[in-house]
């Protein structure tokens, strides 16, 4: 927990297995190594065959990044625990903005029980997700603290430690054990909230509840109050602390992440390197240049803060990615329920669906979208939320 009480997952550097029967094993490695402490024979070992080092920990700098890399071989990343949310009313006095492309931002909590970070572009959260290391920051983090907009490399790796027998899958293809959705939220998507942020704008989604499975309908509260549990259109759902909350955490209890299935959609620093479709290019430019673009062409190479895909024709995004690993879209297309759609609406990735999107969302979803301020996408979301890695 940093100074401002916000929360932080750890994932810690390891390698992984995807059988043909839709099973997973994970391995953890010592320190930055690709080896592994075999508890049976108290030894450190070789990877077994057929194990591959998540590219999220690993360096990219010869490999252009691709399946996104950082800089360096890492330990680990630190992930949101609940996606961005805004102060309140009564933490008004306290609230401290920024200025992002001459737009005023306000400083996010990540947080339970919050309003989630809507109505934002995507190159504002990846401004916002930079700067949140500045001088003077709430939460108490130092310069050498990398802050970034999550890729979808850090996703995959918090999915796939969910879906592993260490998190609330169980490492099996199991529906029953999916993460739960959080399908709470103020108001319906493109209808009217019950509830104006301390920004001015409507409020829907709320950080930290859980619907009465993975697929419950969205639940549009008519109060403002948020209990243990909260009653709406769909029934009830449950504060992220109680017995039926601690589902929708990626570990089936209160240690994991939340709001990876519903909530809001979030954002990731991934695009679709869109050099022959002028529309998709205009959205690049209108609301996602900030790491799109240099100049007047399309930043078309991957870095250790953004990662390219490659261009594809409707309903043919696996097609093009069946060499890219780790970032629970091809490997994982489809398990779960959870949806894909690459209909080459949008140059911009977003993962995890909304609250509205009932059995479709979950942490394998997938979307392509303009990148444009919506109240259903924020964490930053798309969302800052989860939104952030922190290496």
């Amino acid at each position: 927990m940093t100074k401002d009480g916000s929360m932080w997952v750890w994932i810690p550097r390891y390698a992984y297995i995807i059988n043909e029967d839709k099973s997973m094993d994970i391995k953890f490695l010592v320190g930055t190594t690709n080896k592994w402490y075999n508890p049976e024979t108290k030894k450190t070992e070789d990877l077994p065959e057929g194990y591959r080092v998540h590219p999220c920990f690993q360096n990219g700098s010869k490999t252009g990044y691709q399946n996104g890399e950082w800089k360096a071989e890492i330990r680990g990343i630190w992930v949101a625990k609940f996606e961005a949310g805004l102060p309140d009313e009564s933490s008004a006095p306290k609230k401290q903005h920024l200025y992002l492309d001459w737009i005023m931002v306000i400083i996010p909590y990540f947080r339970e029980k919050k309003e989630a970070y809507n109505y934002i572009t995507v190159s504002q959260c990846y401004l916002l997700s930079k700067a949140l290391t500045e001088k003077n920051n709430p939460y108490g983090f130092s310069s050498s603290t990398d802050s970034h907009l999550i890729k979808d490399s850090e996703w995959g790796a918090a999915a796939y430690l969910s879906y592993s027998k260490y998190g609330k899958t169980g490492g099996t293809y199991d529906t029953t054990k999916e993460v739960y959705i959080n399908n709470v939220s103020y108001g319906y998507m493109l209808g009217d909230s019950i509830k104006t942020s301390i920004r001015g704008i409507g409020s829907y989604a709320i950080t930290g509840y859980a619907g009465e499975d993975a697929s419950s309908s969205e639940n549009v509260l008519s109060s403002k109050i948020l209990g243990d549990v909260v009653t709406g259109t769909a029934g009830v759902s449950h504060a992220w602390y109680t017995k039926n909350g601690i589902k929708a955490s990626t570990t089936g209890n209160i240690y994991g992440i939340y709001d990876m299935s519903g909530g809001l959609a979030e954002y990731t620093s991934s695009y679709v390197n869109a050099k022959s479709n002028i529309t998709l290019q205009n959205f690049l430019k209108a609301y996602c240049a900030e790491f799109t673009y240099k100049g007047d062409n399309i930043i078309e190479e991957s870095t250790p803060y953004a990662t390219v895909y490659p261009e594809y024709a409707e309903g043919k995004l696996l097609q093009g990615i069946s060499d890219r690993y780790g970032d629970a879209i091809y490997e994982t297309a489809f398990w779960l329920n959870d949806d894909i759609n690459n209909d080459v609406s949008g140059p911009i990735v977003s993962r995890g669906d909304g609250w509205y999107v009932d059995k479709f969302a979950g942490i394998f979803a997938y979307d392509d979208v303009v990148g444009v301020c919506y109240e259903y996408y924020g964490r930053f979301p798309y969302s800052i939320s989860n939104a952030i890695g922190l290496i």
